[in-house]
């Protein structure tokens, strides 16, 4: 079990927050595509509690330029995820504890977990830009519909407000809510009833 520490932040210049990881020498750690699954209970007893069950694609976001890879889906990794209860300070930096396993087999635990009730919720879906700051792991996400967010995690409240007035980002009001709650106000029901919220074209904003 680990424990998560980090803030919430919606970016209205996502170009300027770039430029600054960069000018204090941060490590880009990437691109990638997540396809997030949320599973509860029909009666929703896990959001009740505050907790989080999550599945999650992880796949190399491509080039627009490059040919698709002939084996892209064997490069694809399924990460399960149990976050429990958040704890908030009024500095918005949230705390919660976390379990997290990589998945073998997707299909099998997707079947597994619903013989126990666990169905699909809610789906979405976010291009994830990652660096890596000292201590620091900051991300620069975008979801479909909503824009540029970011994420700033560290191992302690102190570390992740230190990394948010480098990127100047202290003035920015810290996001409540979770993407998942984002998604489903935001998303529409699949034909099985699934709040999804999803890219609609190939190529997004730089």
């Amino acid at each position: 079990m680990g424990n998560e520490c980090e803030v919430k932040l919606r970016l209205h210049d996502v170009g300027a927050v770039r430029a600054a990881l960069q000018r204090c020498g941060a490590q880009a750690l990437g691109v990638v595509l997540e396809d997030n699954t949320l599973l509860d209970t029909q009666d929703g007893h896990l959001q009740r509690a505050d907790c989080g069950l999550r599945l999650r694609r992880i796949t190399v976001w491509p080039s627009p330029a490059a040919a698709p890879a002939p084996q892209a889906h064997d490069t694809a990794v399924t990460v399960l995820t149990f976050k429990g209860p958040r704890t908030a300070g009024d500095d918005g930096i949230k705390l919660r504890p976390e379990w997290e396993t990589n998945v073998d087999s997707p299909a099998a635990l997707t079947e597994l977990l619903g013989l126990l009730g666990l169905q699909a919720q809610v789906c979405f879906e976010k291009r994830r830009e990652s660096w890596r700051l000292a201590d620091a792991t900051v991300t620069l996400d975008e979801l479909p519909l909503l824009g540029w967010w970011s994420e700033i995690e560290a191992p302690s409240k102190d570390a992740v407000a230190r990394v948010r007035g480098t990127l100047g980002l202290a003035d920015l009001p810290a996001e409540e809510d979770t993407y998942v709650a984002l998604a489903a106000r935001n998303g529409s029901r699949n034909p099985v009833g699934v709040l999804e919220l999803r890219f609609r074209v190939p190529e997004l904003s730089q």
